[in-house]
């Protein structure tokens, strides 16, 4: 059996890039920007989800969004950070009344996910990664970055909405310069 190919997970600094990308100017740039952030960060979001949520799903005021029938038909609440909150506010002061779905298209349709595929990657590409960012790289940097903030091995499983922590596992990636740091402070009580 050939082993599973996993989706790379973006740097600090390559996530801060991508997300300087869409103009706050425009529209578009700020849905693309509340896209990209809802897909990462603390909810970690499938593109399939984000595509499918309505507005009566997201509450600001709160810092959550309800996640109906997800992968696995499970539903589950997510929560924001402020940052987050801010750049959805920003996508809804200008996002046209009536549409279906959180993110739509200018005139109010829906987004497909191949636009999306194809934003994420044309968007990296302007940000100078060096590397084919998928929106689904996106839900793991989320995964790893709360795991690096502190958040535990059950609170990540729970914000992805995996029945089995051995799933959520797998989006765990562990970063070589997390390790020389704890292992320093570690070895300095040793001495």
């Amino acid at each position: 059996m050939t082993p599973r190919t996993l989706p790379k997970v973006l740097t600090d600094e390559e996530l801060r890039a991508l997300l300087a990308i869409p103009s706050r100017r425009y529209p578009t740039g700020r849905r693309n920007r509340a896209l990209l952030t809802i897909m990462g960060a603390t909810t970690c979001l499938r593109v399939s989800e984000a595509l499918t949520l309505k507005l009566r799903d997201v509450n600001l005021a709160e810092g959550k969004v309800n996640v109906w029938r997800g992968k696995g038909k499970r539903d589950r609440t997510v929560y924001l950070s402020d940052a987050q909150v801010e750049v959805l506010r920003a996508w809804l002061a200008v996002r046209p009344k009536g549409a279906a779905t959180l993110f739509c298209t200018l005139a109010g349709g829906p987004l497909s996910t191949s636009y999306v595929r194809q934003m994420v990657a044309r968007l990296a590409d302007r940000a100078g990664i060096e590397w084919r960012v998928h929106p689904h790289s996106l839900r793991h940097t989320g995964a790893s970055q709360m795991l690096r903030g502190g958040f535990t091995l059950a609170e990540v499983q729970k914000t992805l909405g995996h029945s089995n922590v051995s799933t959520t596992s797998v989006y765990l990636h562990v970063f070589d310069g997390d390790l020389r740091e704890k292992a320093r402070a570690f070895g300095a009580d040793a001495a």
